[in-house]
């Protein structure tokens, strides 16, 4: 027989699991993912990040440098130049309009704790709301205790003013949920500016419906659940408000994050401050429907005119060549990026999956890119260490994918043979074969690069060279000749209109500058040809051309040749060393695309050509100025006006050092991998302002 004590231990171990349980569910009950459903197809979820405080504030300050330039003001200007008295007056009153809605609420707040953003495409229901799917968007925001009274009552206004731009059918109301089950429905005239308080009320809704054929449809809601504020917008059903705040207070079922494929997608990989998740069957399932059920009606109407059953025949081939076009995409899964800032880098990490299924491998989308898995490796020797910039990408193989279309047109498409031998004819003609020499050569791996000039001039401080590597060099030199020949012939077409329009216009001396030029270049590349541009600025010329293997091009010949040096290791590649981009940062593992990119000239670049604007509208203004009326001269004037804005703003965006990236294509192509790195400077580095 049990003791009493026994009994009061085990009555208190029970009530103790039980409140435990509860406390569980309760923060369950509390985790913002759980408003996204599980057929969403885009979702991102956001988490403050005491790590990235330095870099939210560059941003910060960019933003607060764009209000400050005050562009509706010039926007006004512009109005009022151009406009009748009316039109300005009205637009100010809008402006006005938008400052008292805005105006007052910390706006901030919603995205300063937590925030995710879901997208859904949903097929209608059978008792939906028309027959097309509905797109839905939903948000939801964690807000502090002292903001929740402001961020609900600038919403409430919102919703009001919305539903007052909406006339006709559309009609607004407040649903309270104090609790009691029972729900409170508030028309706009019951509003007050004492609504019911948080703590008298569970759960605020507002409403924004339409009323059709007597049935209401939510087109936009907000709601109101402790500290969490939902938004969203769905044509069709509930709308995704409702669910949302159930799942808020424990009561939703299943969410996106309780998927087998999102937790496939994020398998292994530790938590981060934020995400985003693609799902591409909650994407593409829908889309398929519908284009299945809608494409054979729109080829049959638009051939109303003929024979109806040719019509109906043409509009079964067009179901067809639909079906098959998504099945390319049935073996598509999902994307997972999860960012995670570390210092003053932030961190991408980027995984594609495709599922492999029974025909996965004869699937021409699934297997374009091992051609060039690991090419990328081969690629980045030619980069050497100085580069300022550069790109490297191992190449797709659109062959069998150009095969597949081929093999559609002969299935689908009414007379294909003569219209293929229409192609072939022209293939004779111009003596290029689509599949070997322009797809062939499309896929073989590329590498561009920008270096420091070998010779420097103002006009020219950098140099930029690319190399596209030959699968088959025998194909790609009988290319290149029948290439030299078409641009002789556009050439020679060039300089005949080139003396027409000259002769036309001998008024304007900068535009009589302007010529193109095509010679031999100098040696050692006696072999490539080199178009000579001349312009006001004075003289750019391109080298063109095969080296061994390769088709090159590049601004100068010692560039050239410094990077054909730099493969052959006579000098230090970006796998070695480098100015800016730690070489550690590239795997040790082949991959199939690289680059790197400077931000340090980005800011002088956007200002040299934000003066040379400026310059440019001077010079209107004084050789066409006294042309124009004196609204036209005003307006003008304040376009001149608003450059200076913008230089400020760009004076701000000096925060960014660089930012490089890889990417690798791993089990047998089924999944592809992408590191992005964005490196900022500490405060002290900034030195522009």
């Amino acid at each position: 027989m049990t003791s009493p004590s026994s009994r009061r231990v085990a009555l208190s171990r029970a009530v103790a699991l039980t409140g435990l349980l509860g406390c569980l569910v309760s923060l369950h009950a509390q985790e913002l993912a759980d408003i996204v459903p599980p057929d969403a197809y885009m979702y991102s979820h956001v988490r403050s990040d005491p790590a990235a405080a330095v870099i939210n504030g560059y941003y910060a300050e960019l933003g607060e440098a764009v209000l400050a330039a005050r562009f509706d003001e010039s926007l006004l200007q512009v109005v009022d130049a151009l406009g009748t008295e009316d039109e300005a007056a009205n637009a100010r009153a809008l402006r006005d309009y938008a400052a008292h809605l805005l105006g007052g609420v910390p706006w901030g707040e919603l995205v300063k704790n937590e925030f995710v953003y879901a997208e859904m495409l949903r097929l209608p229901a059978s008792d939906g709301w028309g027959s097309m799917p509905s797109f839905g968007v939903m948000a939801g925001f964690r807000v502090d205790d002292d903001v929740r009274a402001q961020v609900h009552r600038g919403l409430r206004d919102l919703m009001v003013a919305g539903a007052g731009f909406l006339q006709g059918n559309m009609s607004l109301e407040l649903v309270v949920d104090d609790g009691s089950g029972v729900l409170s429905t508030l028309a706009p005239s019951d509003f007050t500016s004492e609504m019911p308080r948080f703590e008298d009320a569970a759960t605020f809704t507002y409403n924004i419906a339409v009323y059709d054929d007597g049935r209401r449809v939510p087109l936009f809601q907000a709601g109101f659940q402790d500290e969490f504020v939902v938004i969203g917008l769905n044509p069709g059903g509930r709308g995704p408000v409702g669910p949302a705040l159930e799942s808020l207070r424990g009561e939703g079922g299943k969410s996106l994050r309780d998927t087998k494929r999102f937790k496939r997608a994020f398998d292994g990989q530790p938590g981060a401050s934020e995400i985003v998740y693609v799902d591409f069957p909650n994407l593409f399932t829908p889309m398929q429907q519908m284009s299945m059920a809608l494409v054979p009606i729109l080829v049959q109407e638009l051939m109303g005119s003929v024979d109806r059953g040719q019509a109906a025949k043409m509009g079964a081939l067009a179901g067809g060549l639909t079906n098959d076009v998504w099945d390319l995409f049935d073996d598509y899964e999902s994307v997972a990026v999860r960012t995670q800032v570390d210092g003053l880098r932030r961190v991408s990490d980027t995984r594609f999956r495709m599922t492999p299924g029974p025909g996965a491998r004869a699937n021409p989308i699934c297997t374009m890119q091992l051609a060039g898995a690991e090419a990328g490796s081969e690629l980045i020797e030619f980069v050497p260490h100085d580069a300022t910039s550069f790109s490297v990408n191992g190449g797709y193989d659109l062959v069998p994918l150009y095969r597949w279309a081929e093999d559609r047109v002969r299935a689908y498409v009414p007379d294909a043979e003569k219209w293929l031998g229409v192609i072939d004819a022209a293939e004779a003609v111009v003596g290029v074969d689509i599949e070997q020499d322009l797809l062939g050569i499309m896929g073989a791996g590329m590498v561009t690069m920008t270096l420091p000039a070998r010779r420097p001039t103002a006009m020219q401080p950098s140099d930029s060279v690319t190399i596209l590597k030959a699968r088959d060099p025998q194909r790609m030199r009988a290319m290149y000749g029948r290439l030299d020949t078409i641009i002789g012939a556009v050439q020679f077409f060039w300089d005949d209109m080139m003396s027409e329009v000259r002769s036309s216009m001998s008024g304007n001396p900068s535009f009589a500058t302007f010529d193109m030029s095509l010679q031999n270049a100098e040696a050692p590349y006696s072999n490539l040809r080199r178009l000579d541009v001349q312009h006001m600025f004075g003289k750019t010329s391109i080298y063109f051309g095969l080296v061994g293997a390769m088709y090159v091009t590049s601004t100068s010949p010692e560039a050239l040749t410094y990077v054909l040096e730099t493969v052959a290791g006579e000098h230090a590649n970006v796998t070695e060393e480098h100015d800016r981009m730690d070489p550690s940062f590239l795997p040790d593992d082949p991959i199939f695309a690289a680059s790197f990119r400077s931000y340090e000239d980005v800011p002088g670049v956007l200002l040299q050509a934000l003066g040379a604007a400026q310059g440019g509208l001077s010079a209107v203004s004084m050789t066409v100025g006294h042309e124009l009326g004196d609204r036209e001269r005003e307006a003008l004037g304040v376009v001149q006006s608003i450059l200076p804005k913008i230089t400020e703003i760009v004076q701000h965006y000096d925060f960014v050092d660089h930012k490089a990236s890889w990417e690798q294509v791993r089990d047998e192509g089924f999944t592809y991998v992408r590191r992005d790195v964005t490196y900022y400077k500490a405060p002290e580095e900034r030195g522009l302002r």
